[in-house]
């Protein structure tokens, strides 16, 4: 067991380093009886020289509730979280959160909390909430607020069914000449089974955003099939930091989260573009980021909508059959029987590629015997076991007249009694009804 003294600031509550002993504790001592409890406490002796008089306050009693708060700053101009010592810009959009977290307890409700809230200077708050789990949302009156300090109680009590609450704050750094720290700021709050702190992380406010994107295209546009589109903008730098600053600036594009490989470099007037094909696209609306670096500096990252009409689209029968046979105990091989209509539609354009692979699952019958056997995919130059890992069968790429047309693909069209999917069958197989299951995946392939 270890004993921990003055690791706080008892008027702040700020975390101090404290002091520290470690004790071995005799399990059996305690717990003879191996039940999994004991009773703990803190015992005062009065002596004919010296009276007990003590006072014991518990920040949180074992057991009855398992809570966790934390306390998170986000730069959502910036998309990443603020930790401590980080660097903001002036007018930089900020989020506050102090969330509440119920996990567990003897006792089924964590309720009564009253957080007393002191929050960090040098940010213009413009709204304050609090949102629960279960979709309720408390609204907070910043006109409540005296200087930096504000109360909220949560008015929904928190347990399995709604676990947490987050009091929200969001407002914009302050607009500062010079290069601001913002210290840390502590706060307290209270509840039926526990106390505790709030903490935020300190920070730093520059006065300017010295690197600037702009989108000078349609932030929605849409990408016909087999047509290419471009997003064009436009990257500043401070006229500060101009003069000290002589590296290239790039702009970093991301698709749907995927970051691309290749950066595209800003002209030298700050211009770029961004050109897409449909095939970097899927089909629907698509997500594009852009943000401009040079050195250590980065920019503001603003997106781009692309609805892309090209697609990529498998058609596949759910429920396909073999030929029922009398087993002979030798190896043989069953044909197809009905429902084997595999089609491909590629509207992505002319010479864009794709490839059909299919995998098999282990063939069950009624009383769980397993098939001594596996479908094979055959072909002109030979014959495929299909096993549990995806294996090609098909690779093509669309025509010139395909892609005008929009014609669909027909892959089963050329089986024949020689081609195609067929089951087959070892030696020694037992007579039954089997069942398996066959997973089609069809992949768009680079050109």
């Amino acid at each position: 067991m270890t004993y921990v003294f003055d690791d706080k600031d008892p008027k702040t509550g700020e975390r101090l380093n404290g002091r520290e002993q470690t004790v071995n504790v005799n399990v059996n001592t305690i717990d003879p009886d191996r039940n999994g409890k004991a009773r703990w406490g803190l015992a005062g002796t009065t002596t004919t020289k010296f009276a007990s008089n003590q006072l014991v306050v518990f920040e949180k009693a074992p057991d009855l509730i398992d809570g966790k708060t934390t306390t998170t700053l986000k730069n959502l101009t910036r998309k990443k979280e603020v930790k401590a010592g980080d660097e903001v810009f002036a007018k930089d959009k900020l989020e506050l959160s102090y969330q509440f977290n119920y996990q567990d307890g003897q006792q089924a409700n964590w309720a009564n909390i009253q957080s007393y809230l002191k929050l960090p200077t040098d940010i213009d708050y413009d709204k304050a909430e609090v949102t629960y789990s279960n979709g309720q949302v408390q609204n907070i009156s910043l006109d409540d607020r005296q200087d930096q300090s504000i109360n909220v109680f949560l008015a929904e009590k928190l347990n399995k069914d709604v676990a947490t609450a987050s009091i929200r704050f969001t407002g914009r750094a302050a607009a500062v000449d010079d290069r601001r720290e913002v210290a840390s700021t502590t706060s307290k709050y209270t509840s039926n089974v526990m106390i505790g702190e709030l903490t935020t992380p300190d920070f730093v406010i520059n006065p300017s955003q010295e690197l600037t994107l702009t989108v000078t295209s349609d932030q929605h546009l849409s990408l016909p099939v087999n047509e290419a589109t471009t997003i064009t903008g436009q990257v500043d730098l401070d006229s500060a930091a101009t003069l000290a600053h002589d590296e290239p600036i790039w702009v970093h594009v991301t698709i749907n989260g995927k970051v691309q490989k290749e950066p595209i470099k800003v002209a030298e007037d700050g211009t770029f573009k961004v050109t897409l094909q449909a095939n970097q696209l899927q089909k629907g609306d698509n997500v594009i980021e852009v943000v401009a670096t040079s050195g250590e500096l980065r920019s503001n990252a603003e997106e781009v909508t692309i609805s892309c009409s090209g697609c990529l689209e498998l058609t596949a029968p759910s429920d396909v059959s073999f030929e029922s046979k009398q087993l002979t105990g030798q190896r043989q091989e069953l044909k197809r029987g009905d429902g084997w209509e595999l089609s491909v539609q590629d509207t992505r354009g002319a010479g864009s590629k794709w490839r059909l692979s299919v995998k098999a699952a282990t063939f069950v019958n009624e009383v769980g015997d397993h098939l001594l056997g596996k479908p094979v995919y055959a072909t002109r130059e030979g014959k495929t076991p299909i096993e549990k890992e995806m294996t090609p069968i098909v690779t093509h790429e669309t025509t010139k007249k395909q892609a005008k047309n929009h014609n669909v693909y027909g892959v089963t069209d050329d089986w024949d009694h020689q081609t195609g999917m067929f089951l087959s069958i070892d030696d020694g197989a037992t007579t039954g009804n089997y069942q398996g299951e066959l997973t089609w995946s069809l992949d768009d392939v680079p050109s």
